[in-house]
């Protein structure tokens, strides 16, 4: 008699998906709370709705009668893909922060983009991409 063992696969991770619910830390989204930024939805800017494409995740908080916004996106990228937009991005004035963040250095106007495990995080403003809880 033949016994065929099949091993068992062990755990599965449990890995929450990134909504616009999780994707700053708490203490960043209180912070909204208090500046008076409410959740606006996916609204973003031409630019980012090319990258993110139909599957990432657009969010935006804003304050209400302001120009006062905070943006989030995040979409699924290779190794290849994030150098490739690394490149183009610091062709068109970007500079790199950290490892793996590229930023715009802008009084005006400030976005940050980076890469870990597969995925592209953008914030705008730059500063808010070290409350992106994907990255803690």
């Amino acid at each position: 008699m033949t016994v065929t063992v099949t091993p068992s696969p062990g755990p599965t991770p449990i890995t929450d998906p990134i909504s616009c619910d999780t994707a700053f830390t708490d203490d960043l989204r209180l912070k909204f709370k208090k500046d008076g930024l409410t959740f606006r939805g996916a609204e973003q800017t031409d630019a980012v709705d090319i990258l993110v494409g139909e599957d990432g995740l657009r969010c935006r908080w804003g304050a209400p009668r302001s120009d006062l916004v905070a943006d989030y996106a995040n979409w699924s990228r290779d190794d290849a893909g994030w150098e490739s937009l690394r490149s183009e991005l610091l062709a068109i004035g970007y500079v790199e922060s950290g490892t793996t963040a590229v930023r715009l250095p802008s009084l005006d106007y400030t976005s940050a983009y980076t890469y870990r495990n597969g995925m592209v995080h953008y914030a705008s403003p730059a500063q808010f991409i070290g409350w992106v809880a994907a990255l803690q």
